[in-house]
């Protein structure tokens, strides 16, 4: 194998590995954003557990007057 072949096998495996890692980014800001919609789920489950069905953070806070 001459240094240029080594040289092009090497630029190949950067971008595939640069492929990889935009892959990998996506994934977690898929999984990220998943979590938040959980995660708000859970709020306002636990919200309409305390203050009624339909119950928002500022009927929480402030009442329904």
């Amino acid at each position: 194998m001459t240094r240029v072949e080594i040289n092009q096998e090497l630029a190949k495996l950067r971008e595939e590995r640069t492929r990889a890692m935009r892959e990998v980014d996506n994934i977690q800001a898929c999984m990220n954003e998943l979590m938040r919609k959980r995660n708000g789920l859970d709020f306002q489950l636990k919200l309409e557990e305390e203050f009624g069905e339909g119950a928002t953070l500022f009927t929480a806070m402030f009442g329904d007057d």
